[in-house]
């Protein structure tokens, strides 16, 4: 069969830009080295026979950012194991699908930050999983657990923050989907589903805060090593949910494990769990009545309004969005952040969106950090914000969203390769130091705020350019 286009696995920088590969016998793309991703930008395909970016060479040599831009359709497949290195980042952002061939693995001896979004999350799925990153697979079979190996974070492994990441159809050859070892690897807002074993194995972990596993063969979380706390987490529809399964020595707080087969929770130590759910005997704060998922066998978690596992978390935990104590489970408050407006389609078309991570409170341990991706690489940029609300006027060739007046924040730089233009720059504003710093004597608990981002863009007439808008209301 022939491919579109035939790399040899060690050309890194091959430059493609805005190119269209359409009914060739073969792939879109084949050997691509990971390294020359970055180089290849606005990538169409169809009618070939598979409409893929095949990556056979993976070991990273220099740091690499992929997001919802690589690719197509955000989504590569990986014909090797991706092979993070010591000395080496890889950085996955909004929308980056990673769909993994067979037995495939991930290796993580380096870094790996996941900077994503809620809506936007980062995948590492299945080579003929089709629900995201398009149809990669053509007219192949659906994907099934266990069709690649694992995420593995080693030992030694560099300090690395996880956020906002999905893992499908994992756990193949009897193995872990996630093998969690690092001790300095933080974990947040990462569900693994439909693992054909066990969804996390946690031998070591810096944090581990709302983790969701669904639908896995085995045990949903096995927590077999260190003494981190488990914070927020649910584990439903698997074989057992939260299992000690070594030497775990931590504690189990404001968590859901129901609907397991065998058992909810398995070999926890006496009074290793509080403020949970499932946990017969009412000691230590903990129930034993059904959470009122809205779909337990449909994977959606979310908590119905009348459940009794909402503000009966543990009290001594940092409120949740919505201002309030914070809940047993690890679905986000429907009262996070909002995200509302349209952002301004930039010179490259791209159109700049706005994510966020932790919550709007004065506590540093969870700082509300605002960003903008699909920014030009190496641009100026702000953010500006008020106390008005929201507005929806014409302003420099988009929308300006925030009602006037407004503050402005202080002028960066989006990062991102400088060779060439891209949308891999990035903007980032922790508002929790802002509020911390006293600056804004407005930012007191209580404030609504809207935020949105503004940045140069040379090539647009107006030399600029606007992101949509977010809105939160500050806590204690």
């Amino acid at each position: 069969m022939n491919s579109g286009i035939a790399l040899a696995s060690t050309a890194t920088q091959a430059r493609i830009d805005d190119c269209t590969v359409r009914d060739c016998t073969g792939a879109a793309i084949t050997g691509v080295p990971m390294n020359s991703l970055p180089h290849i930008t606005r990538l169409k395909a169809s009618g070939n026979a598979v409409n893929q970016v095949q990556i056979t060479a993976a070991t990273l040599t220099s740091d690499l950012y992929l997001d919802g831009n690589s690719g197509l359709d955000g989504a590569i497949v990986m014909y090797t194991t991706l092979s993070v290195p010591v000395g080496r980042k890889l950085t996955l952002g909004p929308g980056a699908v990673v769909k993994m061939f067979t037995s495939q693995r991930i290796d993580v001896l380096g870094a790996l930050d996941v900077v994503a979004t809620r809506e936007k999350p980062a995948v590492v799925t299945a080579h003929t999983d089709d629900s995201v990153g398009g149809d990669s697979e053509g007219a192949g079979s659906p994907p099934a657990p266990g069709q690649w190996i694992w995420l593995l974070l080693d030992a030694n492994a560099a300090p690395s923050r996880i956020e906002n990441l999905l893992l499908r159809y994992g756990g193949g050859g009897g193995w872990s989907a996630l093998r969690a070892n690092s001790p300095l690897a933080e974990y947040r807002h990462v569900r693994v589903e439909r693992a054909a074993f066990t969804g996390f194995e946690l031998a070591a972990a810096a944090r581990a805060e709302f983790l969701t596993a669904w639908s896995c063969g085995a045990t949903g979380i096995a927590l077999s090593g260190g003494n981190f706390g488990l914070l927020r987490a649910t584990a439903a529809n698997c074989g057992t949910g939260i299992a000690r399964t070594g030497a775990y020595s931590g504690s189990i707080r404001s968590s859901i494990a129901w609907g397991n087969t065998s058992a909810n929770f398995a070999g926890l130590l006496p009074n290793q769990a509080s403020y949970c759910n499932a946990i017969p005997g009412g000691a230590n704060f903990n129930l034993d009545a059904n959470p009122q998922f809205v779909s337990l066998l449909n994977g959606d978690l979310t908590l119905l309004a009348s459940s009794p596992c909402i503000d009966a978390g543990d009290p001594s935990a940092p409120q949740d969005a919505d201002c309030t104590r914070a809940d047993m489970d690890s679905a986000p408050s429907n009262a996070a952040p909002v995200l509302y407006c349209t952002g301004k389609t930039n010179s490259f078309g791209c159109t700049p969106f706005l994510g966020y991570s932790g919550f709007a409170r004065g506590t540093a341990a969870d700082p509300l950090v605002v960003r903008c991706f699909n920014v030009l690489s190496n641009k100026q940029g702000l953010c500006y914000y008020g106390f008005s609300g929201r507005a929806n006027a014409p302003f420099q060739g988009g929308l300006k969203c925030v009602a006037d007046p407004v503050r402005r924040t202080t002028l960066q730089n989006s990062g991102g390769l400088g060779s060439f233009n891209n949308c891999g720059g990035v903007l980032a504003l922790d508002f929790t130091a802002l509020m911390n710093s006293g600056v804004d004597p407005l930012l007191t608990p209580g404030a609504s705020v809207n935020v949105q981002s503004w940045r140069r863009d040379p090539g647009s007439p107006s030399k600029n350019g606007l992101s949509n808008a977010l809105e939160f209301t500050r806590c204690n």
